[in-house]
């Protein structure tokens, strides 16, 4: 009976330290949520996901790294191992530009915060519209793509810091039904490769895309001389009234909405056509084309014998 009553003593003991741990880990992990968990936006974590949750091969191990982000476009590492993370922005909110450091440690590049409700924007880093569908760290800069005001595609540089911006490129065409898509760095040349979708699915403009309002004069634009054989598309006229009685609108290829007058269609002088692949210099110009045909080019990457995928 001694003996019993010892093994039940014991027993219970460690049952009480079990849950007074239990405990403790709950309190730390209210602590972390009240602190900046959820509530406070992305945070960092290192979580195993179990193989019932989520199917994932063999020999892996799935961990979750990041929670609380909304809509994730973006990501890449530094070489300093911190993980840069493009999120939101694609419903008319800002974009964020935030980064963790290998230790967990949070820190953000874009939009700055501000310390008082009434402080104003920095002039020098001008607002980014979204979404950001690339991001690429390199040589200790972050290089975004992203969209300005207008609906045009824009590439530019930002420190660590976040304070300093530079536009590499503006007036992309992305107005239509694929815009300004990804980005990648060469490391054989430093250029900067980036993809430009179609304005449309069949190279003429109609009722089936919704930007027309936006954007009347915008459509696609070749990188080659066209000759369009005299192929002409009617529709009816949206933008009809009782001013000007024209019910039905005619429209060529590569031409906006309701234009029927080229049979031949040239490059665009910007230099910078829709249905692209392009390049830059690491530094901001020297435009180059260096695919064409391509109606919705993503992801973008260098293998090992730096070759363009």
């Amino acid at each position: 009976m001694h003996t019993t009553g010892t093994s039940s003593n014991a027993a219970g003991r460690k049952r009480s330290h079990r849950l007074a741990r239990a405990a403790l880990a709950w309190c730390s992990l209210a602590v972390a949520l009240a602190a900046g968990g959820c509530a406070g936006g992305p945070t960092f974590l290192k979580t195993p996901i179990d193989r019932r949750d989520i199917e994932f091969p063999a020999n892996t191990l799935l961990t979750q790294v990041v929670k609380g982000l909304s809509a994730p476009t973006a990501f890449d590492i530094t070489e300093e191992g911190s993980l840069i993370i493009a999120n939101h922005g694609d419903d008319g909110d800002e974009p964020q530009i935030i980064g963790f450091k290998p230790d967990g440690t949070k820190f953000t590049i874009y939009p700055q915060e501000r310390t008082f409700f009434f402080q104003k924007r920095d002039p020098d880093v001008p607002r980014l519209y979204g979404p950001i569908t690339g991001l690429a760290a390199f040589n200790h800069f972050i290089y975004v793509a992203h969209r300005d005001e207008d609906g045009n595609g824009v590439i530019g540089r930002f420190d660590y810091s976040g304070k300093h911006y530079m536009t590499l490129q503006a007036d992309i065409p992305s107005q239509g039904d694929y815009g300004l898509t990804d980005l990648a760095i060469s490391a054989r040349d430093g250029r900067i490769y980036y993809g430009v979708g179609s304005a449309t699915n069949s190279g003429v403009v109609g009722l089936d895309n919704p930007w027309i309002a936006q954007s009347p004069k915008f459509c696609d634009m070749p990188a080659t001389r066209l000759n369009l054989r005299s192929a002409r598309f009617q529709t009816t006229n949206p933008f009809a009234n009782w001013l000007a009685r024209n019910d039905f609108a005619v429209t060529t290829p590569f031409e906006p909405f309701g234009v029927s007058v080229a049979d031949i269609v040239l490059p665009p002088r910007s230099g910078r056509p829709t249905s692209c692949i392009c390049s830059i210099d690491i530094g901001g110009g020297d435009n180059k084309v260096e695919a064409t045909g391509v109606r919705y080019p993503r992801g973008l990457a260098f293998n090992e014998y730096g070759r363009l995928h």
